[in-house]
């Protein structure tokens, strides 16, 4: 795996087997049959290929080819890709602040007064 030293948002860098951030590949010097696993995202249970063209910006998470995700790995190929977000401003990082935001399940609340029973 390629040691990353810094994520710079614009910061030019190879992709690695697991992606420690978003990158935009439509900016990329070079890609070369570029499959990335992407089902922590989407669900997808094969790789994706990737190439250099632009989404369109209302493109679903799962038709933007041109994006390399943060916490997504790369099977096979090699490409370069400009750092685009890092940590909560990448996708993996909104999922988990949706995920933060949610209150107590029924279960969460219902436990107290189990415990009260028992």
């Amino acid at each position: 795996m390629w040691p990353v030293l810094c994520k710079l948002i614009q910061e030019l860098q190879m992709l690695a087997e697991l992606s420690p951030s978003s990158k935009s590949l439509s900016h990329a010097l070079s890609l070369l049959h570029l499959q990335v696993q992407e089902a922590m995202l989407t669900g997808e249970s094969v790789p994706v290929s990737k190439h250099l063209h632009a989404a369109p910006p209302a493109a679903s998470l799962g038709d933007r080819r041109c994006m390399c995700y943060s916490a997504t790995a790369v099977v096979s190929g090699q490409a370069q890709g400009v750092v685009v977000a890092t940590g909560d401003s990448a996708e993996i990082g909104q999922i988990n602040k949706m995920v933060n935001t949610v209150g107590d399940s029924p279960l969460q609340r219902w436990w107290p007064s189990l415990r009260v029973l028992c």
